[in-house]
């Protein structure tokens, strides 16, 4: 591998601080150091996804949030690179570091090539999420009630004291059963949600236990998720789901 053609990781996260991995680069172990082995490229036509949001001035002054909402990527980039994401597309020859740095947001999602149709990819991910049978895919309210009071909350209207009851808990398995036998998927995946899931915890342990067993007894995944604000999560309540296939927790900064 030719100097040229890697980076060390410390180098990279000078410039892109990336909320998770980056796929495409190859991660060697080269002695104690890791590198990264990037294709450079001297010509970039890019610009900034319609999909990425911008937030400048944070986490510092001198810093920009960037975070793009179809790859669910999340990255803090500095004063000069973003003073280069300004001027794209690029049509010259580019600085090889700043291409290093565009390829890394470019894996990422938060930059594409030029001409990428981004309407297109969007419309495919739809399509994947219609016709792709391998994974059956929920969204459970356990209730409308929520004990936070954010002016900003988009559920204000149908927010109410309603919770779901044992009956309906037990129609939503049925009705859940009933898809799992005629698409046959190898993966089930629920997302609990609300107003504030957590205010419903038992219809939340009713619903994973049995889904957990349906799976166990089909030789499928079952996994789930909960949306929530944090303000009830416990150690106990996580531990006591993680055996019936919790595997994300999502807490929203309210």
């Amino acid at each position: 591998m030719s100097r040229a053609e890697t980076l060390s990781c410390k180098r990279i996260l000078k410039g892109v601080r990336c909320g998770r991995a980056l796929p495409g680069l190859i991660f060697l172990k080269s002695g104690k150091c890791h590198i990264v082995k990037l294709i450079l490229a001297a010509y970039f036509k890019m610009k900034l996804s319609r999909f990425t949001i911008s937030v400048p001035n944070y986490p510092t002054s001198e810093e920009t949030l960037l975070f793009n909402t179809l790859t669910q990527s999340m990255v803090v980039i500095g004063e000069g690179l973003r003073k280069t994401l300004d001027k794209l597309p690029l049509r010259r020859n580019v600085h090889p570091k700043t291409c290093e740095y565009l390829k890394a947001l470019q894996e990422c999602g938060i930059v594409v090539g030029d001409e990428v149709n981004e309407d297109k990819v969007l419309r495919h991910w739809f399509d994947q999420l219609k016709y792709n049978t391998s994974t059956l895919e929920a969204v459970i309210l356990t209730t409308y009630n929520c004990n936070f009071s954010c002016v900003y909350c988009v559920e204000q209207a149908v927010k109410k004291r309603m919770h779901m009851t044992p009956e309906v808990c037990g129609r939503a398995i049925e009705w859940l059963q009933g898809r799992l036998d005629e698409i046959n998927p190898r993966r089930l995946r629920v997302n609990f949600y609300g107003g504030e899931p957590l205010l419903n915890i038992p219809a939340i342990k009713t619903i994973s236990r049995h889904l957990n067993t349906i799976a166990e007894n089909r030789g499928i995944i079952f996994e789930s998720s909960i949306i929530t604000n944090g303000s009830l999560l416990r150690r106990e309540v996580v531990e006591d789901l993680v055996q019936y296939g919790l595997k994300r927790v999502k807490v929203t900064l309210d």
